[in-house]
C-alpha cells in the first residue's frame, strides 16, 4: 500500500520531480511569489515525512516553471505573495499480481505480471493577504505497468529504482496537472510586489533577482487591492535578490506598503 510509496519517495527523494512531463511556455516575466505549505497526509502507517516529501517535489515543479518564487509558510523574508497552497493526500496505493519463476526458490520471483498505482491529491489555492480561495480542486492519478517492478524497488539489487515504477508516473500526473491548473489561475493575475520602505526619492520594494526583475523597469504604483488607482511611477535602479531600490518619477500620494506592478 501507500508505505512503499513513501519508502521509495524518501529513499530516492532528491532525483525526484525534475520537471519531467511539466509542459510549459516559455516565459521570461516577473515570477509571482507563492508559499506553499507542508500538505497533510491522513494514511494509515504513512512515515511522518511524507507530507514533506510531496511538498517539496510540488515545490521543486513549480520552481522549474520559471513562473513563480516558491517559499515556505512561516519561513522569514515571505514579504508579499500573491498565492498560498495548501493540501492533502487522499489516497495512495499500489496493488501487484505476482508470477513466481520456481516454487522451490519462492525467495525469487519474476515479479508483478502488472503493478497498478494511484494517488489522488486535494489542493486548495488561495490568497494569504486575504484570506479567499482562489481555487479547490482534487487532482489523481492511476498507472498500470507490465513488468518487475513493485514501489520503485529493484528486486536484483535492492536498490530503489523509483523513476521506473508506476508510483513514481502516478506522482509525476499528479504533479503535472497541479501545475497546470496553478499556472492557468494565476495566469489570471498580474505580477504585483509591495513597497517596503520610502527614504525621500528612493523607494524599496519587496522583489528582485529572483523574482527576474531588472533594472530600468518601470512600475506603476497603486493601492493595494485598488489597482486602478495609480499614485505614482517608480524606475528600478538596483536589484538585489529579493529587493529592489527604485526612484519615484511620478508621485501622486505613494505611500509604504502600496503595491507596485509593470506599467502598461
Amino acid at each position: 500500500m501507500c508505505k512503499y510509496l513513501l519508502l521509495g519517495i524518501l529513499i530516492i527523494a532528491p532525483s525526484m520531480a525534475q520537471g519531467k512531463g511539466i509542459i510549459s511556455p516559455e516565459y521570461y516575466g516577473p515570477k509571482k511569489k507563492i508559499i506553499v505549505s507542508d500538505f497533510e497526509v491522513n494514511l494509515k502507517n504513512a512515515p511522518v515525512q511524507s507530507g514533506q516529501v510531496f511538498t517539496a517535489q510540488l515545490k521543486f515543479a513549480l520552481f522549474h516553471t520559471n513562473r513563480f518564487v516558491v517559499k515556505e509558510e512561516g519561513s522569514s523574508g515571505n514579504g508579499f505573495a500573491q498565492a498560498a497552497i495548501k493540501g492533502k493526500i487522499r489516497k495512495c496505493g499500489e496493488e501487484a499480481v505476482i508470477k513466481w519463476i520456481d516454487l522451490a526458490l519462492p525467495a525469487r520471483f519474476k515479479g508483478p505480471k502488472v503493478t497498478s498505482a494511484w494517488i489522488v491529491v486535494d489542493i486548495n489555492l488561495s490568497d494569504p493577504n486575504t484570506g479567499v480561495i482562489i481555487k479547490s480542486f482534487r487532482v489523481k492519478a492511476e498507472t498500470k505497468l507490465s513488468g518487475e517492478k513493485l514501489a520503485g524497488l529493484d528486486r536484483e539489487k535492492l536498490n530503489p529504482d523509483w523513476n521506473s515504477s508506476a508510483l513514481c508516473l502516478s506522482n509525476d500526473k499528479v504533479i503535472t496537472r497541479i501545475i497546470g491548473v496553478i499556472i492557468e489561475e494565476m495566469d489570471k493575475y498580474k505580477w504585483e510586489a509591495r513597497i517596503t520602505r520610502i527614504e525621500g526619492n528612493k523607494i524599496y520594494i519587496d522583489g528582485g533577482l529572483e523574482s527576474n526583475l531588472k533594472a530600468g523597469t518601470m512600475l506603476a504604483v497603486h493601492k493595494r487591492n485598488n489597482a486602478e488607482t495609480i499614485v505614482g511611477e517608480i524606475k528600478v535602479i538596483e536589484v538585489n535578490k529579493d529587493f529592489s531600490m527604485a526612484l519615484i518619477t511620478k508621485n501622486a500620494g505613494i505611500k509604504s506598503e502600496m503595491s507596485v506592478r509593470m506599467v502598461e
